[in-house]
């Protein structure tokens, strides 16, 4: 004999397994049914009443008029349901479900029927032949994957952009909303924090400083200039590295210099160098590296400080602004760089390459937009290491590159949280992003300078951040720069080599 209670629980078991199976039919993804029909799913529905009732325009109120017309939708799958049995029903067919995304239009006729095995290979990408060679001439050199298959994911410029998934054009300051508290909650107590939801209001001091970088660095000649030195160094899509750098910090760009020729990387024929004084641009040159000329620095109404050579223990140095300065112009190069369809390896001075990156990157930036290295700190608003990081060229990525080109104003110090804040921007989330495994991209703060033994094999790339750099990289065996590189200028070796005395905090 039931007892209430054991009726009730079986009521309620009986309406959980009720509604799985109702939730399974109503939201499953598009399949291609034998009579050739698209099924309906939620998301195919929300686009339609989104078009049909608010002529696409983006609106927080859809729940309940999604809920209330929910039983329709259902009703609706639940019918070509039955019309797919029935005609499965009179025309056997192999149990393969195949997605409209994964295999062509053609191949859904008579391919019904084959080997499941043979066909999953068919619509398996190609692997990608890697044909970038940096130490070829440069007539010679190419930088490309093979063309992508149709249909895949490398072929996203046939892709649909709208405002609900993705801006269809760069946002404006105006747009990004950045500082909007309701559309971007997660920046809550961070420089983003401004009442005015467009962030003006509190970057009116600095915004004018960047103002004028944008304006003396996009001058129409010296951009004519930048435009023609690309395309007669690159090839397209090639990846190209990408560094700005200032007399502070030289002395780290050539033990960067020097970590590629000890361990026989060719660098000098795909490296981009972007000086903000003359002593870097002479040693730039003196090794050379392609460079781009200072000529725009005497349009500004300022002095970019020369002196940066990274954050002391506290996070901060009174020559912070010259930092600030120089990691926009970074931006504006690195945006140019994505333009001309040029794969971009954005890059800070304090690395070292213990083996060439690249061909790892390429590989792994598969299907991606981004990759980067990895930014454990909660101050950096998000996960990305903008010190290193692998871009490939798309439109998504060119939307999003101009559209961060257009924020620097709002920039404050740090490019990081710029950087993050619009990766995790809500009209960014298709882009394809991965954070690098720390296991070959290392980087080398105290704790992990005790362990080195036990992770310096796998290194590919190490990262000397935060303060100290110096004395870290040295730690760890990684200063190149010494009378065994060619590179090597004794003038620009800090604290006199003595980089373990307690007075050598560069």
């Amino acid at each position: 004999m039931k007892t209430p209670y054991m009726t009730a629980v079986t009521t309620v078991a009986a309406l959980c397994i009720i509604s799985l199976l109702y939730a399974h039919v109503s939201f499953r993804p598009k399949v291609m049914t034998s009579s050739g029909r698209q099924s309906m799913n939620a998301e195919d529905y929300i686009k339609a009443h989104f078009t049909s009732k608010t002529g696409g325009k983006d609106t927080h109120n859809v729940e309940e008029k999604f809920i209330e017309d929910h039983h329709i939708l259902s009703r609706a799958n639940s019918q070509q349901n039955s019309e797919a049995n029935q005609s499965s029903a009179e025309t056997p067919t192999n149990n393969i479900n195949l997605t409209l995304d994964a295999v062509p239009q053609d191949k859904q006729t008579n391919e019904d029927t084959a080997d499941s095995t043979s066909l999953v290979q068919e619509i398996q990408p190609k692997e990608a032949t890697v044909l970038y060679n940096d130490s070829a001439p440069r007539a010679d050199r190419v930088s490309r994957r093979e063309d992508p298959i149709p249909g895949t994911l490398e072929d996203e410029d046939n892709y649909e952009l709208t405002e609900i998934g993705f801006p269809n054009k760069p946002l404006t300051i105006e747009e990004a909303r950045l500082c909007d508290r309701q559309e971007q909650t997660w920046l809550k107590g961070s420089m983003y924090r401004c009442q005015d939801p467009t962030c003006m209001k509190c970057a009116r001091h600095d915004a004018p400083r960047k103002e004028e970088i944008i304006k003396a660095f996009k001058e129409e000649s010296f951009l004519k200039e930048r435009m023609a030195l690309y395309q007669k160094h690159f090839k397209p899509k090639q990846p190209v590295t990408v560094m700005s750098v200032n007399k502070g910090q030289i002395h780290l760009w050539l033990n960067w210099v020097c970590s590629c020729e000890k361990n026989g990387i060719p660098v000098r024929n795909s490296t981009l160098m972007v000086p903000t004084d003359d002593v870097a641009a002479k040693v730039i040159e003196k090794n050379n590296f392609l460079s781009l000329n200072l000529k725009w620095l005497s349009s500004l109404s300022f002095k970019i400080d020369a002196e940066f050579e990274g954050a002391d223990k506290s996070g901060w140095n009174p020559h912070m602004q010259g930092h600030s300065d120089i990691n926009s112009v970074t931006i504006i190069v690195a945006n140019e760089i994505i333009q001309l369809n040029y794969t971009l390896l954005l890059h800070d001075v304090d690395i070292v390459w213990k083996r060439d990156p690249r061909h790892w990157l390429t590989e792994a930036a598969v299907h991606r937009d981004a990759l980067a290295m990895f930014a454990p700190r909660w101050d950096a608003l998000g996960v990305a290491n903008s010190g290193f990081m692998w871009i490939t060229p798309s439109r998504r990525t060119r939307i999003f590159m101009q559209t961060l080109e257009n924020l620097l104003p709002i920039k404050g110090i740090s490019d990081q949280q710029l950087w993050n804040a619009a990766l995790r921007h809500y009209k960014f989330r298709q882009i394809t992003f991965r954070v690098l495994p720390l296991k070959q991209f290392q980087l080398l703060y105290d704790h992990t300078l005790r362990r080195w033994k036990s992770l310096k094999d796998d290194a590919i790339v190490v990262h000397g951040v935060s303060h100290r750099k110096t004395y870290r990289l040295a730690s760890a065996k990684l200063w190149y720069f010494d009378e065994s590189c060619s590179a090597f200028e004794p003038s620009f070796v800090p604290c006199n080599g003595e980089f373990f005395k307690a007075s050598c905090k560069v």
